[in-house]
This record gives structure tokens, sequence and C-alpha cells, in this order.
């Protein structure tokens, strides 16, 4: 084989994705081209012990509390799993996401897999869970991103048309996210019938008829899950709140502590650009946080280099958990991997 050649075709195939990482690799460049390092590693030197200890605390809660989102939702699925290996499939998922295209998405495979290999529930219900599980993070990022522009209305008391139009294109994806995700849960299930209806005109094309069979299978094994959907939307609601919350508490209190001069609506607009970037397709939003902190900075006025020790600390914070998880997942693949050895021996 040759491999410089199967090289080169395999880059060329990924081309939009390799020239949307040398976009953020350039914003990235570009925003920290004129800040001073040496400013910005004083500023990080001078957090104190018990600052930095009580940002890992709350962010070890935030994991608590999302990885018990998702485990509630199974529970109220009929899934019994311990929340030691939810908590665990959660960081190995974490660190997959966070090493692909997208820093939210990306791990969910993993997720699957681990529920059916450790605790024999099926995919079409783990998928289901997912889904529920990733609808409350979407609902959160949205409703951040509006309270942002709303941030940059309040700081500019005579906003333009361009500031105008963002705020009016994010309530509207606000609600039409809410239309779908009503439409997903709905107990009677008249948008997949009606998925379903459509697709199978076209079932006898092979990949379109294993589409239908699949969507009917997750059809029937969320019933038992939207029989209890008020019950999970308020639930999981109530336990997302405490995260976001404690995310907000901390991104909040990482500020005060490099600099404590960074007003309220400042901190929200840095926030949902922190939140934003995880939406861009590029391994670990590499260039869109930085670049987007910068942008935030620069809006509120307040000096670039905070921006850049803040991007310094989340990364810390962000490979930590990518340690953490690589460690869970190789874990699980040793697990796997011996049930499979002791299978094969017992069939010889």
């Amino acid at each position: 084989m040759n491999l410089p050649k199967e090289i080169s075709r395999h880059l060329l195939q990924r081309w939009p994705a390799l020239l949307l990482v040398g976009v953020m690799l350039y914003f990235f460049v570009n925003a920290i081209s004129s800040v001073d390092l040496g400013e910005v590693a004083n500023i990080l030197t001078g957090l104190l012990w018990w600052q930095v200890a009580i940002l890992i605390a709350i962010n070890f809660f935030i994991t608590i509390a999302l990885s018990g989102r998702w485990w509630w939702i199974l529970k109220k699925m009929e899934q019994q799993v311990s929340f030691i290996s939810i908590y665990t499939c959660r960081l190995a998922a974490f660190a997959f996401s966070y090493l692909s295209p997208g820093a939210h998405f990306g791990g969910e495979p993993l997720q699957v897999l681990w529920l059916q290999q450790k605790h024999n529930i099926r995919p079409a219900v783990s998928a289901g869970s997912i889904l529920i599980d990733r609808s409350f993070v979407f609902v959160f990022n949205l409703v951040v991103l509006l309270a942002a522009a709303g941030g940059i209305i309040l700081l500019r008391p005579n906003p333009g048309i361009t500031q105008v139009s963002a705020l009016t294109a994010i309530f509207l994806a606000i609600v039409v996210f809410a239309a779908l995700l009503f439409l997903a849960l709905d107990r009677r299930q008249r948008f997949a019938n009606l998925l379903l209806e459509t697709l199978q005109r076209w079932s006898d094309i092979n990949w379109v008829g294993k589409l239908v069979a699949a969507i009917d299978k997750f059809k029937q094994e969320m019933n038992a899950a939207l029989r209890r959907r008020s019950l999970i939307l308020i639930s999981g609601g109530i336990i997302s709140c405490i995260g976001w919350l404690l995310m907000a508490l901390e991104f909040g209190l990482a500020l005060h502590f490099l600099d404590g001069q960074v007003s309220f609506n400042q901190g929200v607009i840095a926030f949902a650009f922190a939140r934003a970037a995880n939406w861009v397709p590029v391994p670990a939003a590499v260039g869109a946080l930085e670049s987007g902190q910068t942008l935030a900075f620069n809006i509120g006025g307040t000096e670039l280099a905070i921006a850049v020790a803040l991007t310094a600390l989340i990364r810390c914070r962000d490979l930590v958990l990518v340690l953490i998880g690589i460690a869970s997942s190789a874990g699980f693949y040793k697990h796997t991997t011996s049930e499979s050895d002791n299978r094969g021996q017992v069939a010889v």
C-alpha cells in the first residue's frame, strides 16, 4: 500500500474540517499575539491555593450533577445502573467528545456501547436516554446565548441592526427547538409516526429500510419513558438548573479570582461565548474558545490578558477531565476485551 497516497487521499476527503481548524488556529494566534504572556503568567500565578481548591470542588459537583441527570433519566426509563458506572462513562464520553469535532458531541457511541456491554441495556434505550439528556444541554446553551445577546444590547444602549438581528435569530432558534423537543417527546408520537409514514414510501431502498426499522424500534423503546414524560422533564430540569448554576458560579468565581473588576454583563457575555465555542465543529474548540473570549472582553473593554488567563484556566480544567476520561475508557476497553476473550475460551 502506498502510505503517502493514502494519507493524501484521507486529508483531501477531510478538507472542510481541516480548513475550519486552520481558521480557528488563525483566530487563536491572532487572539494571543497582542497579549503579553508574561502578564498572563503573573495573573495565573497570583491565584491562591484555596481559590484553585474552590474551583476544583465546584467543578466536581458540576460533573456529579450532569452525570446525575443522565442516571435519573435512565432510572425513570426503568434501567437500574449504578451511579458510579454512569459517572465514569460520562467522563470517558467527555474525553472522546472533547477530542472529536465538537466538545459536547462525539462520545455518544461510547455511552451506548458502555451501557450495552456492561449493563446489557438495549441500544435503542441507551440512545433514547442520551437524546433526552442532550436536549437539556441544547436548551441551556440557547438560553445562555439569548442572555448574552441581551447583555450586548445592555452594554450598547443604541444597538445596531446586527445586535437586534442576532437577538431575534437566537429567540427564534429557541422557539423552533422547543417545538421540535415537544414533538419528539409527544406521548402520542405523532412526529415519529409522520416521519415513519414518509420514509416507508422509499423503504425498498436498502438504507432507508434499515433507517425505518431503527426508528420504529427506537419509538417502541421510548414508550416507557414517554409515559413519565412530565416527571423526566421536571426532575431533569431541576437537576440541570443546579448544574448550570454551578457552571455559572465556577465561571464567575474564576473571573473574580483573576480580576475582580469584570462587570456582571461582561461576565455573562464571556460565559456565553465560552458555551458557544463548544458548538464550533473543531476538536476541543481549538481557537474558538480563545478568539471568543478575546472578542467578549473586547466588547466589554476589559484587559485581554484576563481573557487569555481565563482560557488557560479552562483548558487546564478540561485537560484534567480528558485525562481522567481516557483512563476510564481504557479501563472499559480492558473490561470488554477480557470478556470477549472469556467468551472465546468458553466457545472453544
